[in-house]
């Protein structure tokens, strides 16, 4: 039976473990996520506030010379021009990581002057490359007229200069792992395959999101899981802008410190809640004798009656109960006479009921060693709950024997007998 206990006491343990830790790690994460939500939620209002947006045109003047870590990761307009793009989630899922090639293939015949909505002017131009049966469109631009920019420059010279650098970036490409990796001397580059997947975005460049990715966007989730990524996302939509903020966490960090947790927890459990563990799978190992049939069959080797007589002269109770606790755990019926006569307590309320149980309770913790398993449970024998019979479940013993003031005691047939040196050495060489 001892090993029958350990692995059930294992099982629970770890059970109960699990259980806190779920519920730890549920109230720690929403606790995070309305956290989250509230900061990434007053960063698209301040990104919003430093944008000036009318029907065609946005000043984007504050933004552009604002910090970029208090600002929006993308900024797109309801037409899906976009504002701002982080590279920080290129390689994610989301659909901002999209652009409309068609957007991009107006450029191709040549260098050609582009006014985006922001009043940004840029010279543009398109290149096609072909890799491992896919086509990638790669755009170069250099700013003719951009917030940032303290001087102008001419035109005709800077598109010889872009027709020359795309040719030298397209020259170097050799593989798809290069065009992840390229760099240009422009202002900026985007780079996108023939599916509209965006490889590069370069910061400020003009660009355009499909109109079916603007649809998946207003009804993206708060939440998103991109592979060991955890995403919290908050949007925004204010003066025909979407203002989208992320919180990006990974999650295998955090898997490791649930193990540790975890771990932490099944050794405090244990040593915090072994006894109450181990008295529920205890008392589970008793056989649930019920009244009716303990009075038809009468005492046995696992049931004991006792009068409530017997509290006045608490050692015959004492005695019974370490009895059946050093032998296979029993039940004691507090308020049947040895005959089967019932006798049961009679009280005028339950608070006298309390005191009978915590008057038992305190006569096993001072006198028994260690303090046995015992459950109580009242059987109330009229409507009044004025009568009633104590049922003592008696858990048997699980890592060592019970004495009562020294004397172990076991059970032989009905009756209580103190352990002879043979019996007990006996017991004892079983136990380990």
């Amino acid at each position: 039976m001892k090993k029958k206990i350990f692995k059930q006491l294992f099982f629970w343990n770890s059970i109960i473990s699990l259980i806190v830790l779920i519920v730890v790690f549920l109230l720690g994460f929403i606790f995070y996520y309305i956290s989250s939500i509230k900061e990434l939620g007053k960063i698209n209002k301040n990104t919003n506030s430093l944008i000036k947006c009318s029907q065609s045109i946005c000043d984007i003047f504050n933004f552009v010379n604002y910090p970029k870590e208090d600002t929006s990761d993308f900024i797109i307009r309801d037409n899906g021009f976009v504002i701002e793009f982080s590279d920080e989630f290129i390689n994610s899922r989301l659909p901002f990581n999209f652009s409309d090639i068609n957007f991009l293939k107006n450029f191709l015949d040549k260098p050609k002057e582009y006014e985006a909505i922001t009043k940004e002017k840029w010279l543009l131009y398109t290149r096609e490359s072909n890799l491992n049966n896919n086509k990638y469109f790669i755009m170069t631009g250099v700013g003719l007229d951009i917030p940032w920019r303290i001087f102008k420059v001419n035109s005709s010279e800077i598109a010889k200069y872009l027709i020359e650098e795309s040719d030298r970036l397209i020259k170097n490409i050799k593989s798809e792992e290069d065009l992840s990796k390229i760099r240009t001397r422009a202002d900026i580059i985007q780079v996108v395959r023939n599916d509209g997947k965006v490889i590069e975005w370069g910061w400020s460049a003009p660009g355009f999101i499909p109109r079916n990715k603007l649809d998946e966007i207003s009804k993206l989730s708060k939440i998103k899981i991109e592979k060991s990524k955890l995403l919290i996302i908050e949007k925004l939509f204010e003066q025909g802008n979407f203002y989208i903020s992320i919180k990006m966490i990974d999650l295998l960090p955090i898997w490791f410190y649930l193990v540790i947790v975890y771990l932490i927890l099944w050794i405090m459990i244990i040593f915090f809640m072994k006894n109450f563990i181990l008295k529920m799978l205890l008392i589970k190992e008793v056989p649930d004798v019920s009244l009716r049939e303990a009075i038809s069959k009468g005492e046995t080797e696992i049931v004991e009656f006792k009068s409530f007589k017997s509290l006045d002269q608490s050692l015959t109770l004492l005695k019974s109960v370490v009895s059946l606790a050093n032998y296979k755990g029993g039940v004691i019926f507090l308020g049947v006479e040895d005959n089967g006569e019932i006798k049961p307590l009679e009280i005028k309320n339950l608070k006298e009921l309390d005191e009978t149980k915590n008057k038992i309770s305190q006569f096993i913790r001072d006198s028994i060693t260690p303090i046995p398993f015992v459950e109580f449970e009242e059987i109330f024998l009229d409507k009044n709950k004025s009568k009633i019979i104590i049922k003592m479940k008696v858990a048997p013993f699980y890592e060592s024997l019970y004495s009562l003031n020294g004397i172990f005691y076991r059970r032989l047939g009905t009756t209580d007998i103190p352990m002879d040196f043979l019996y007990l050495k006996q017991i004892i060489s079983k136990l380990r």
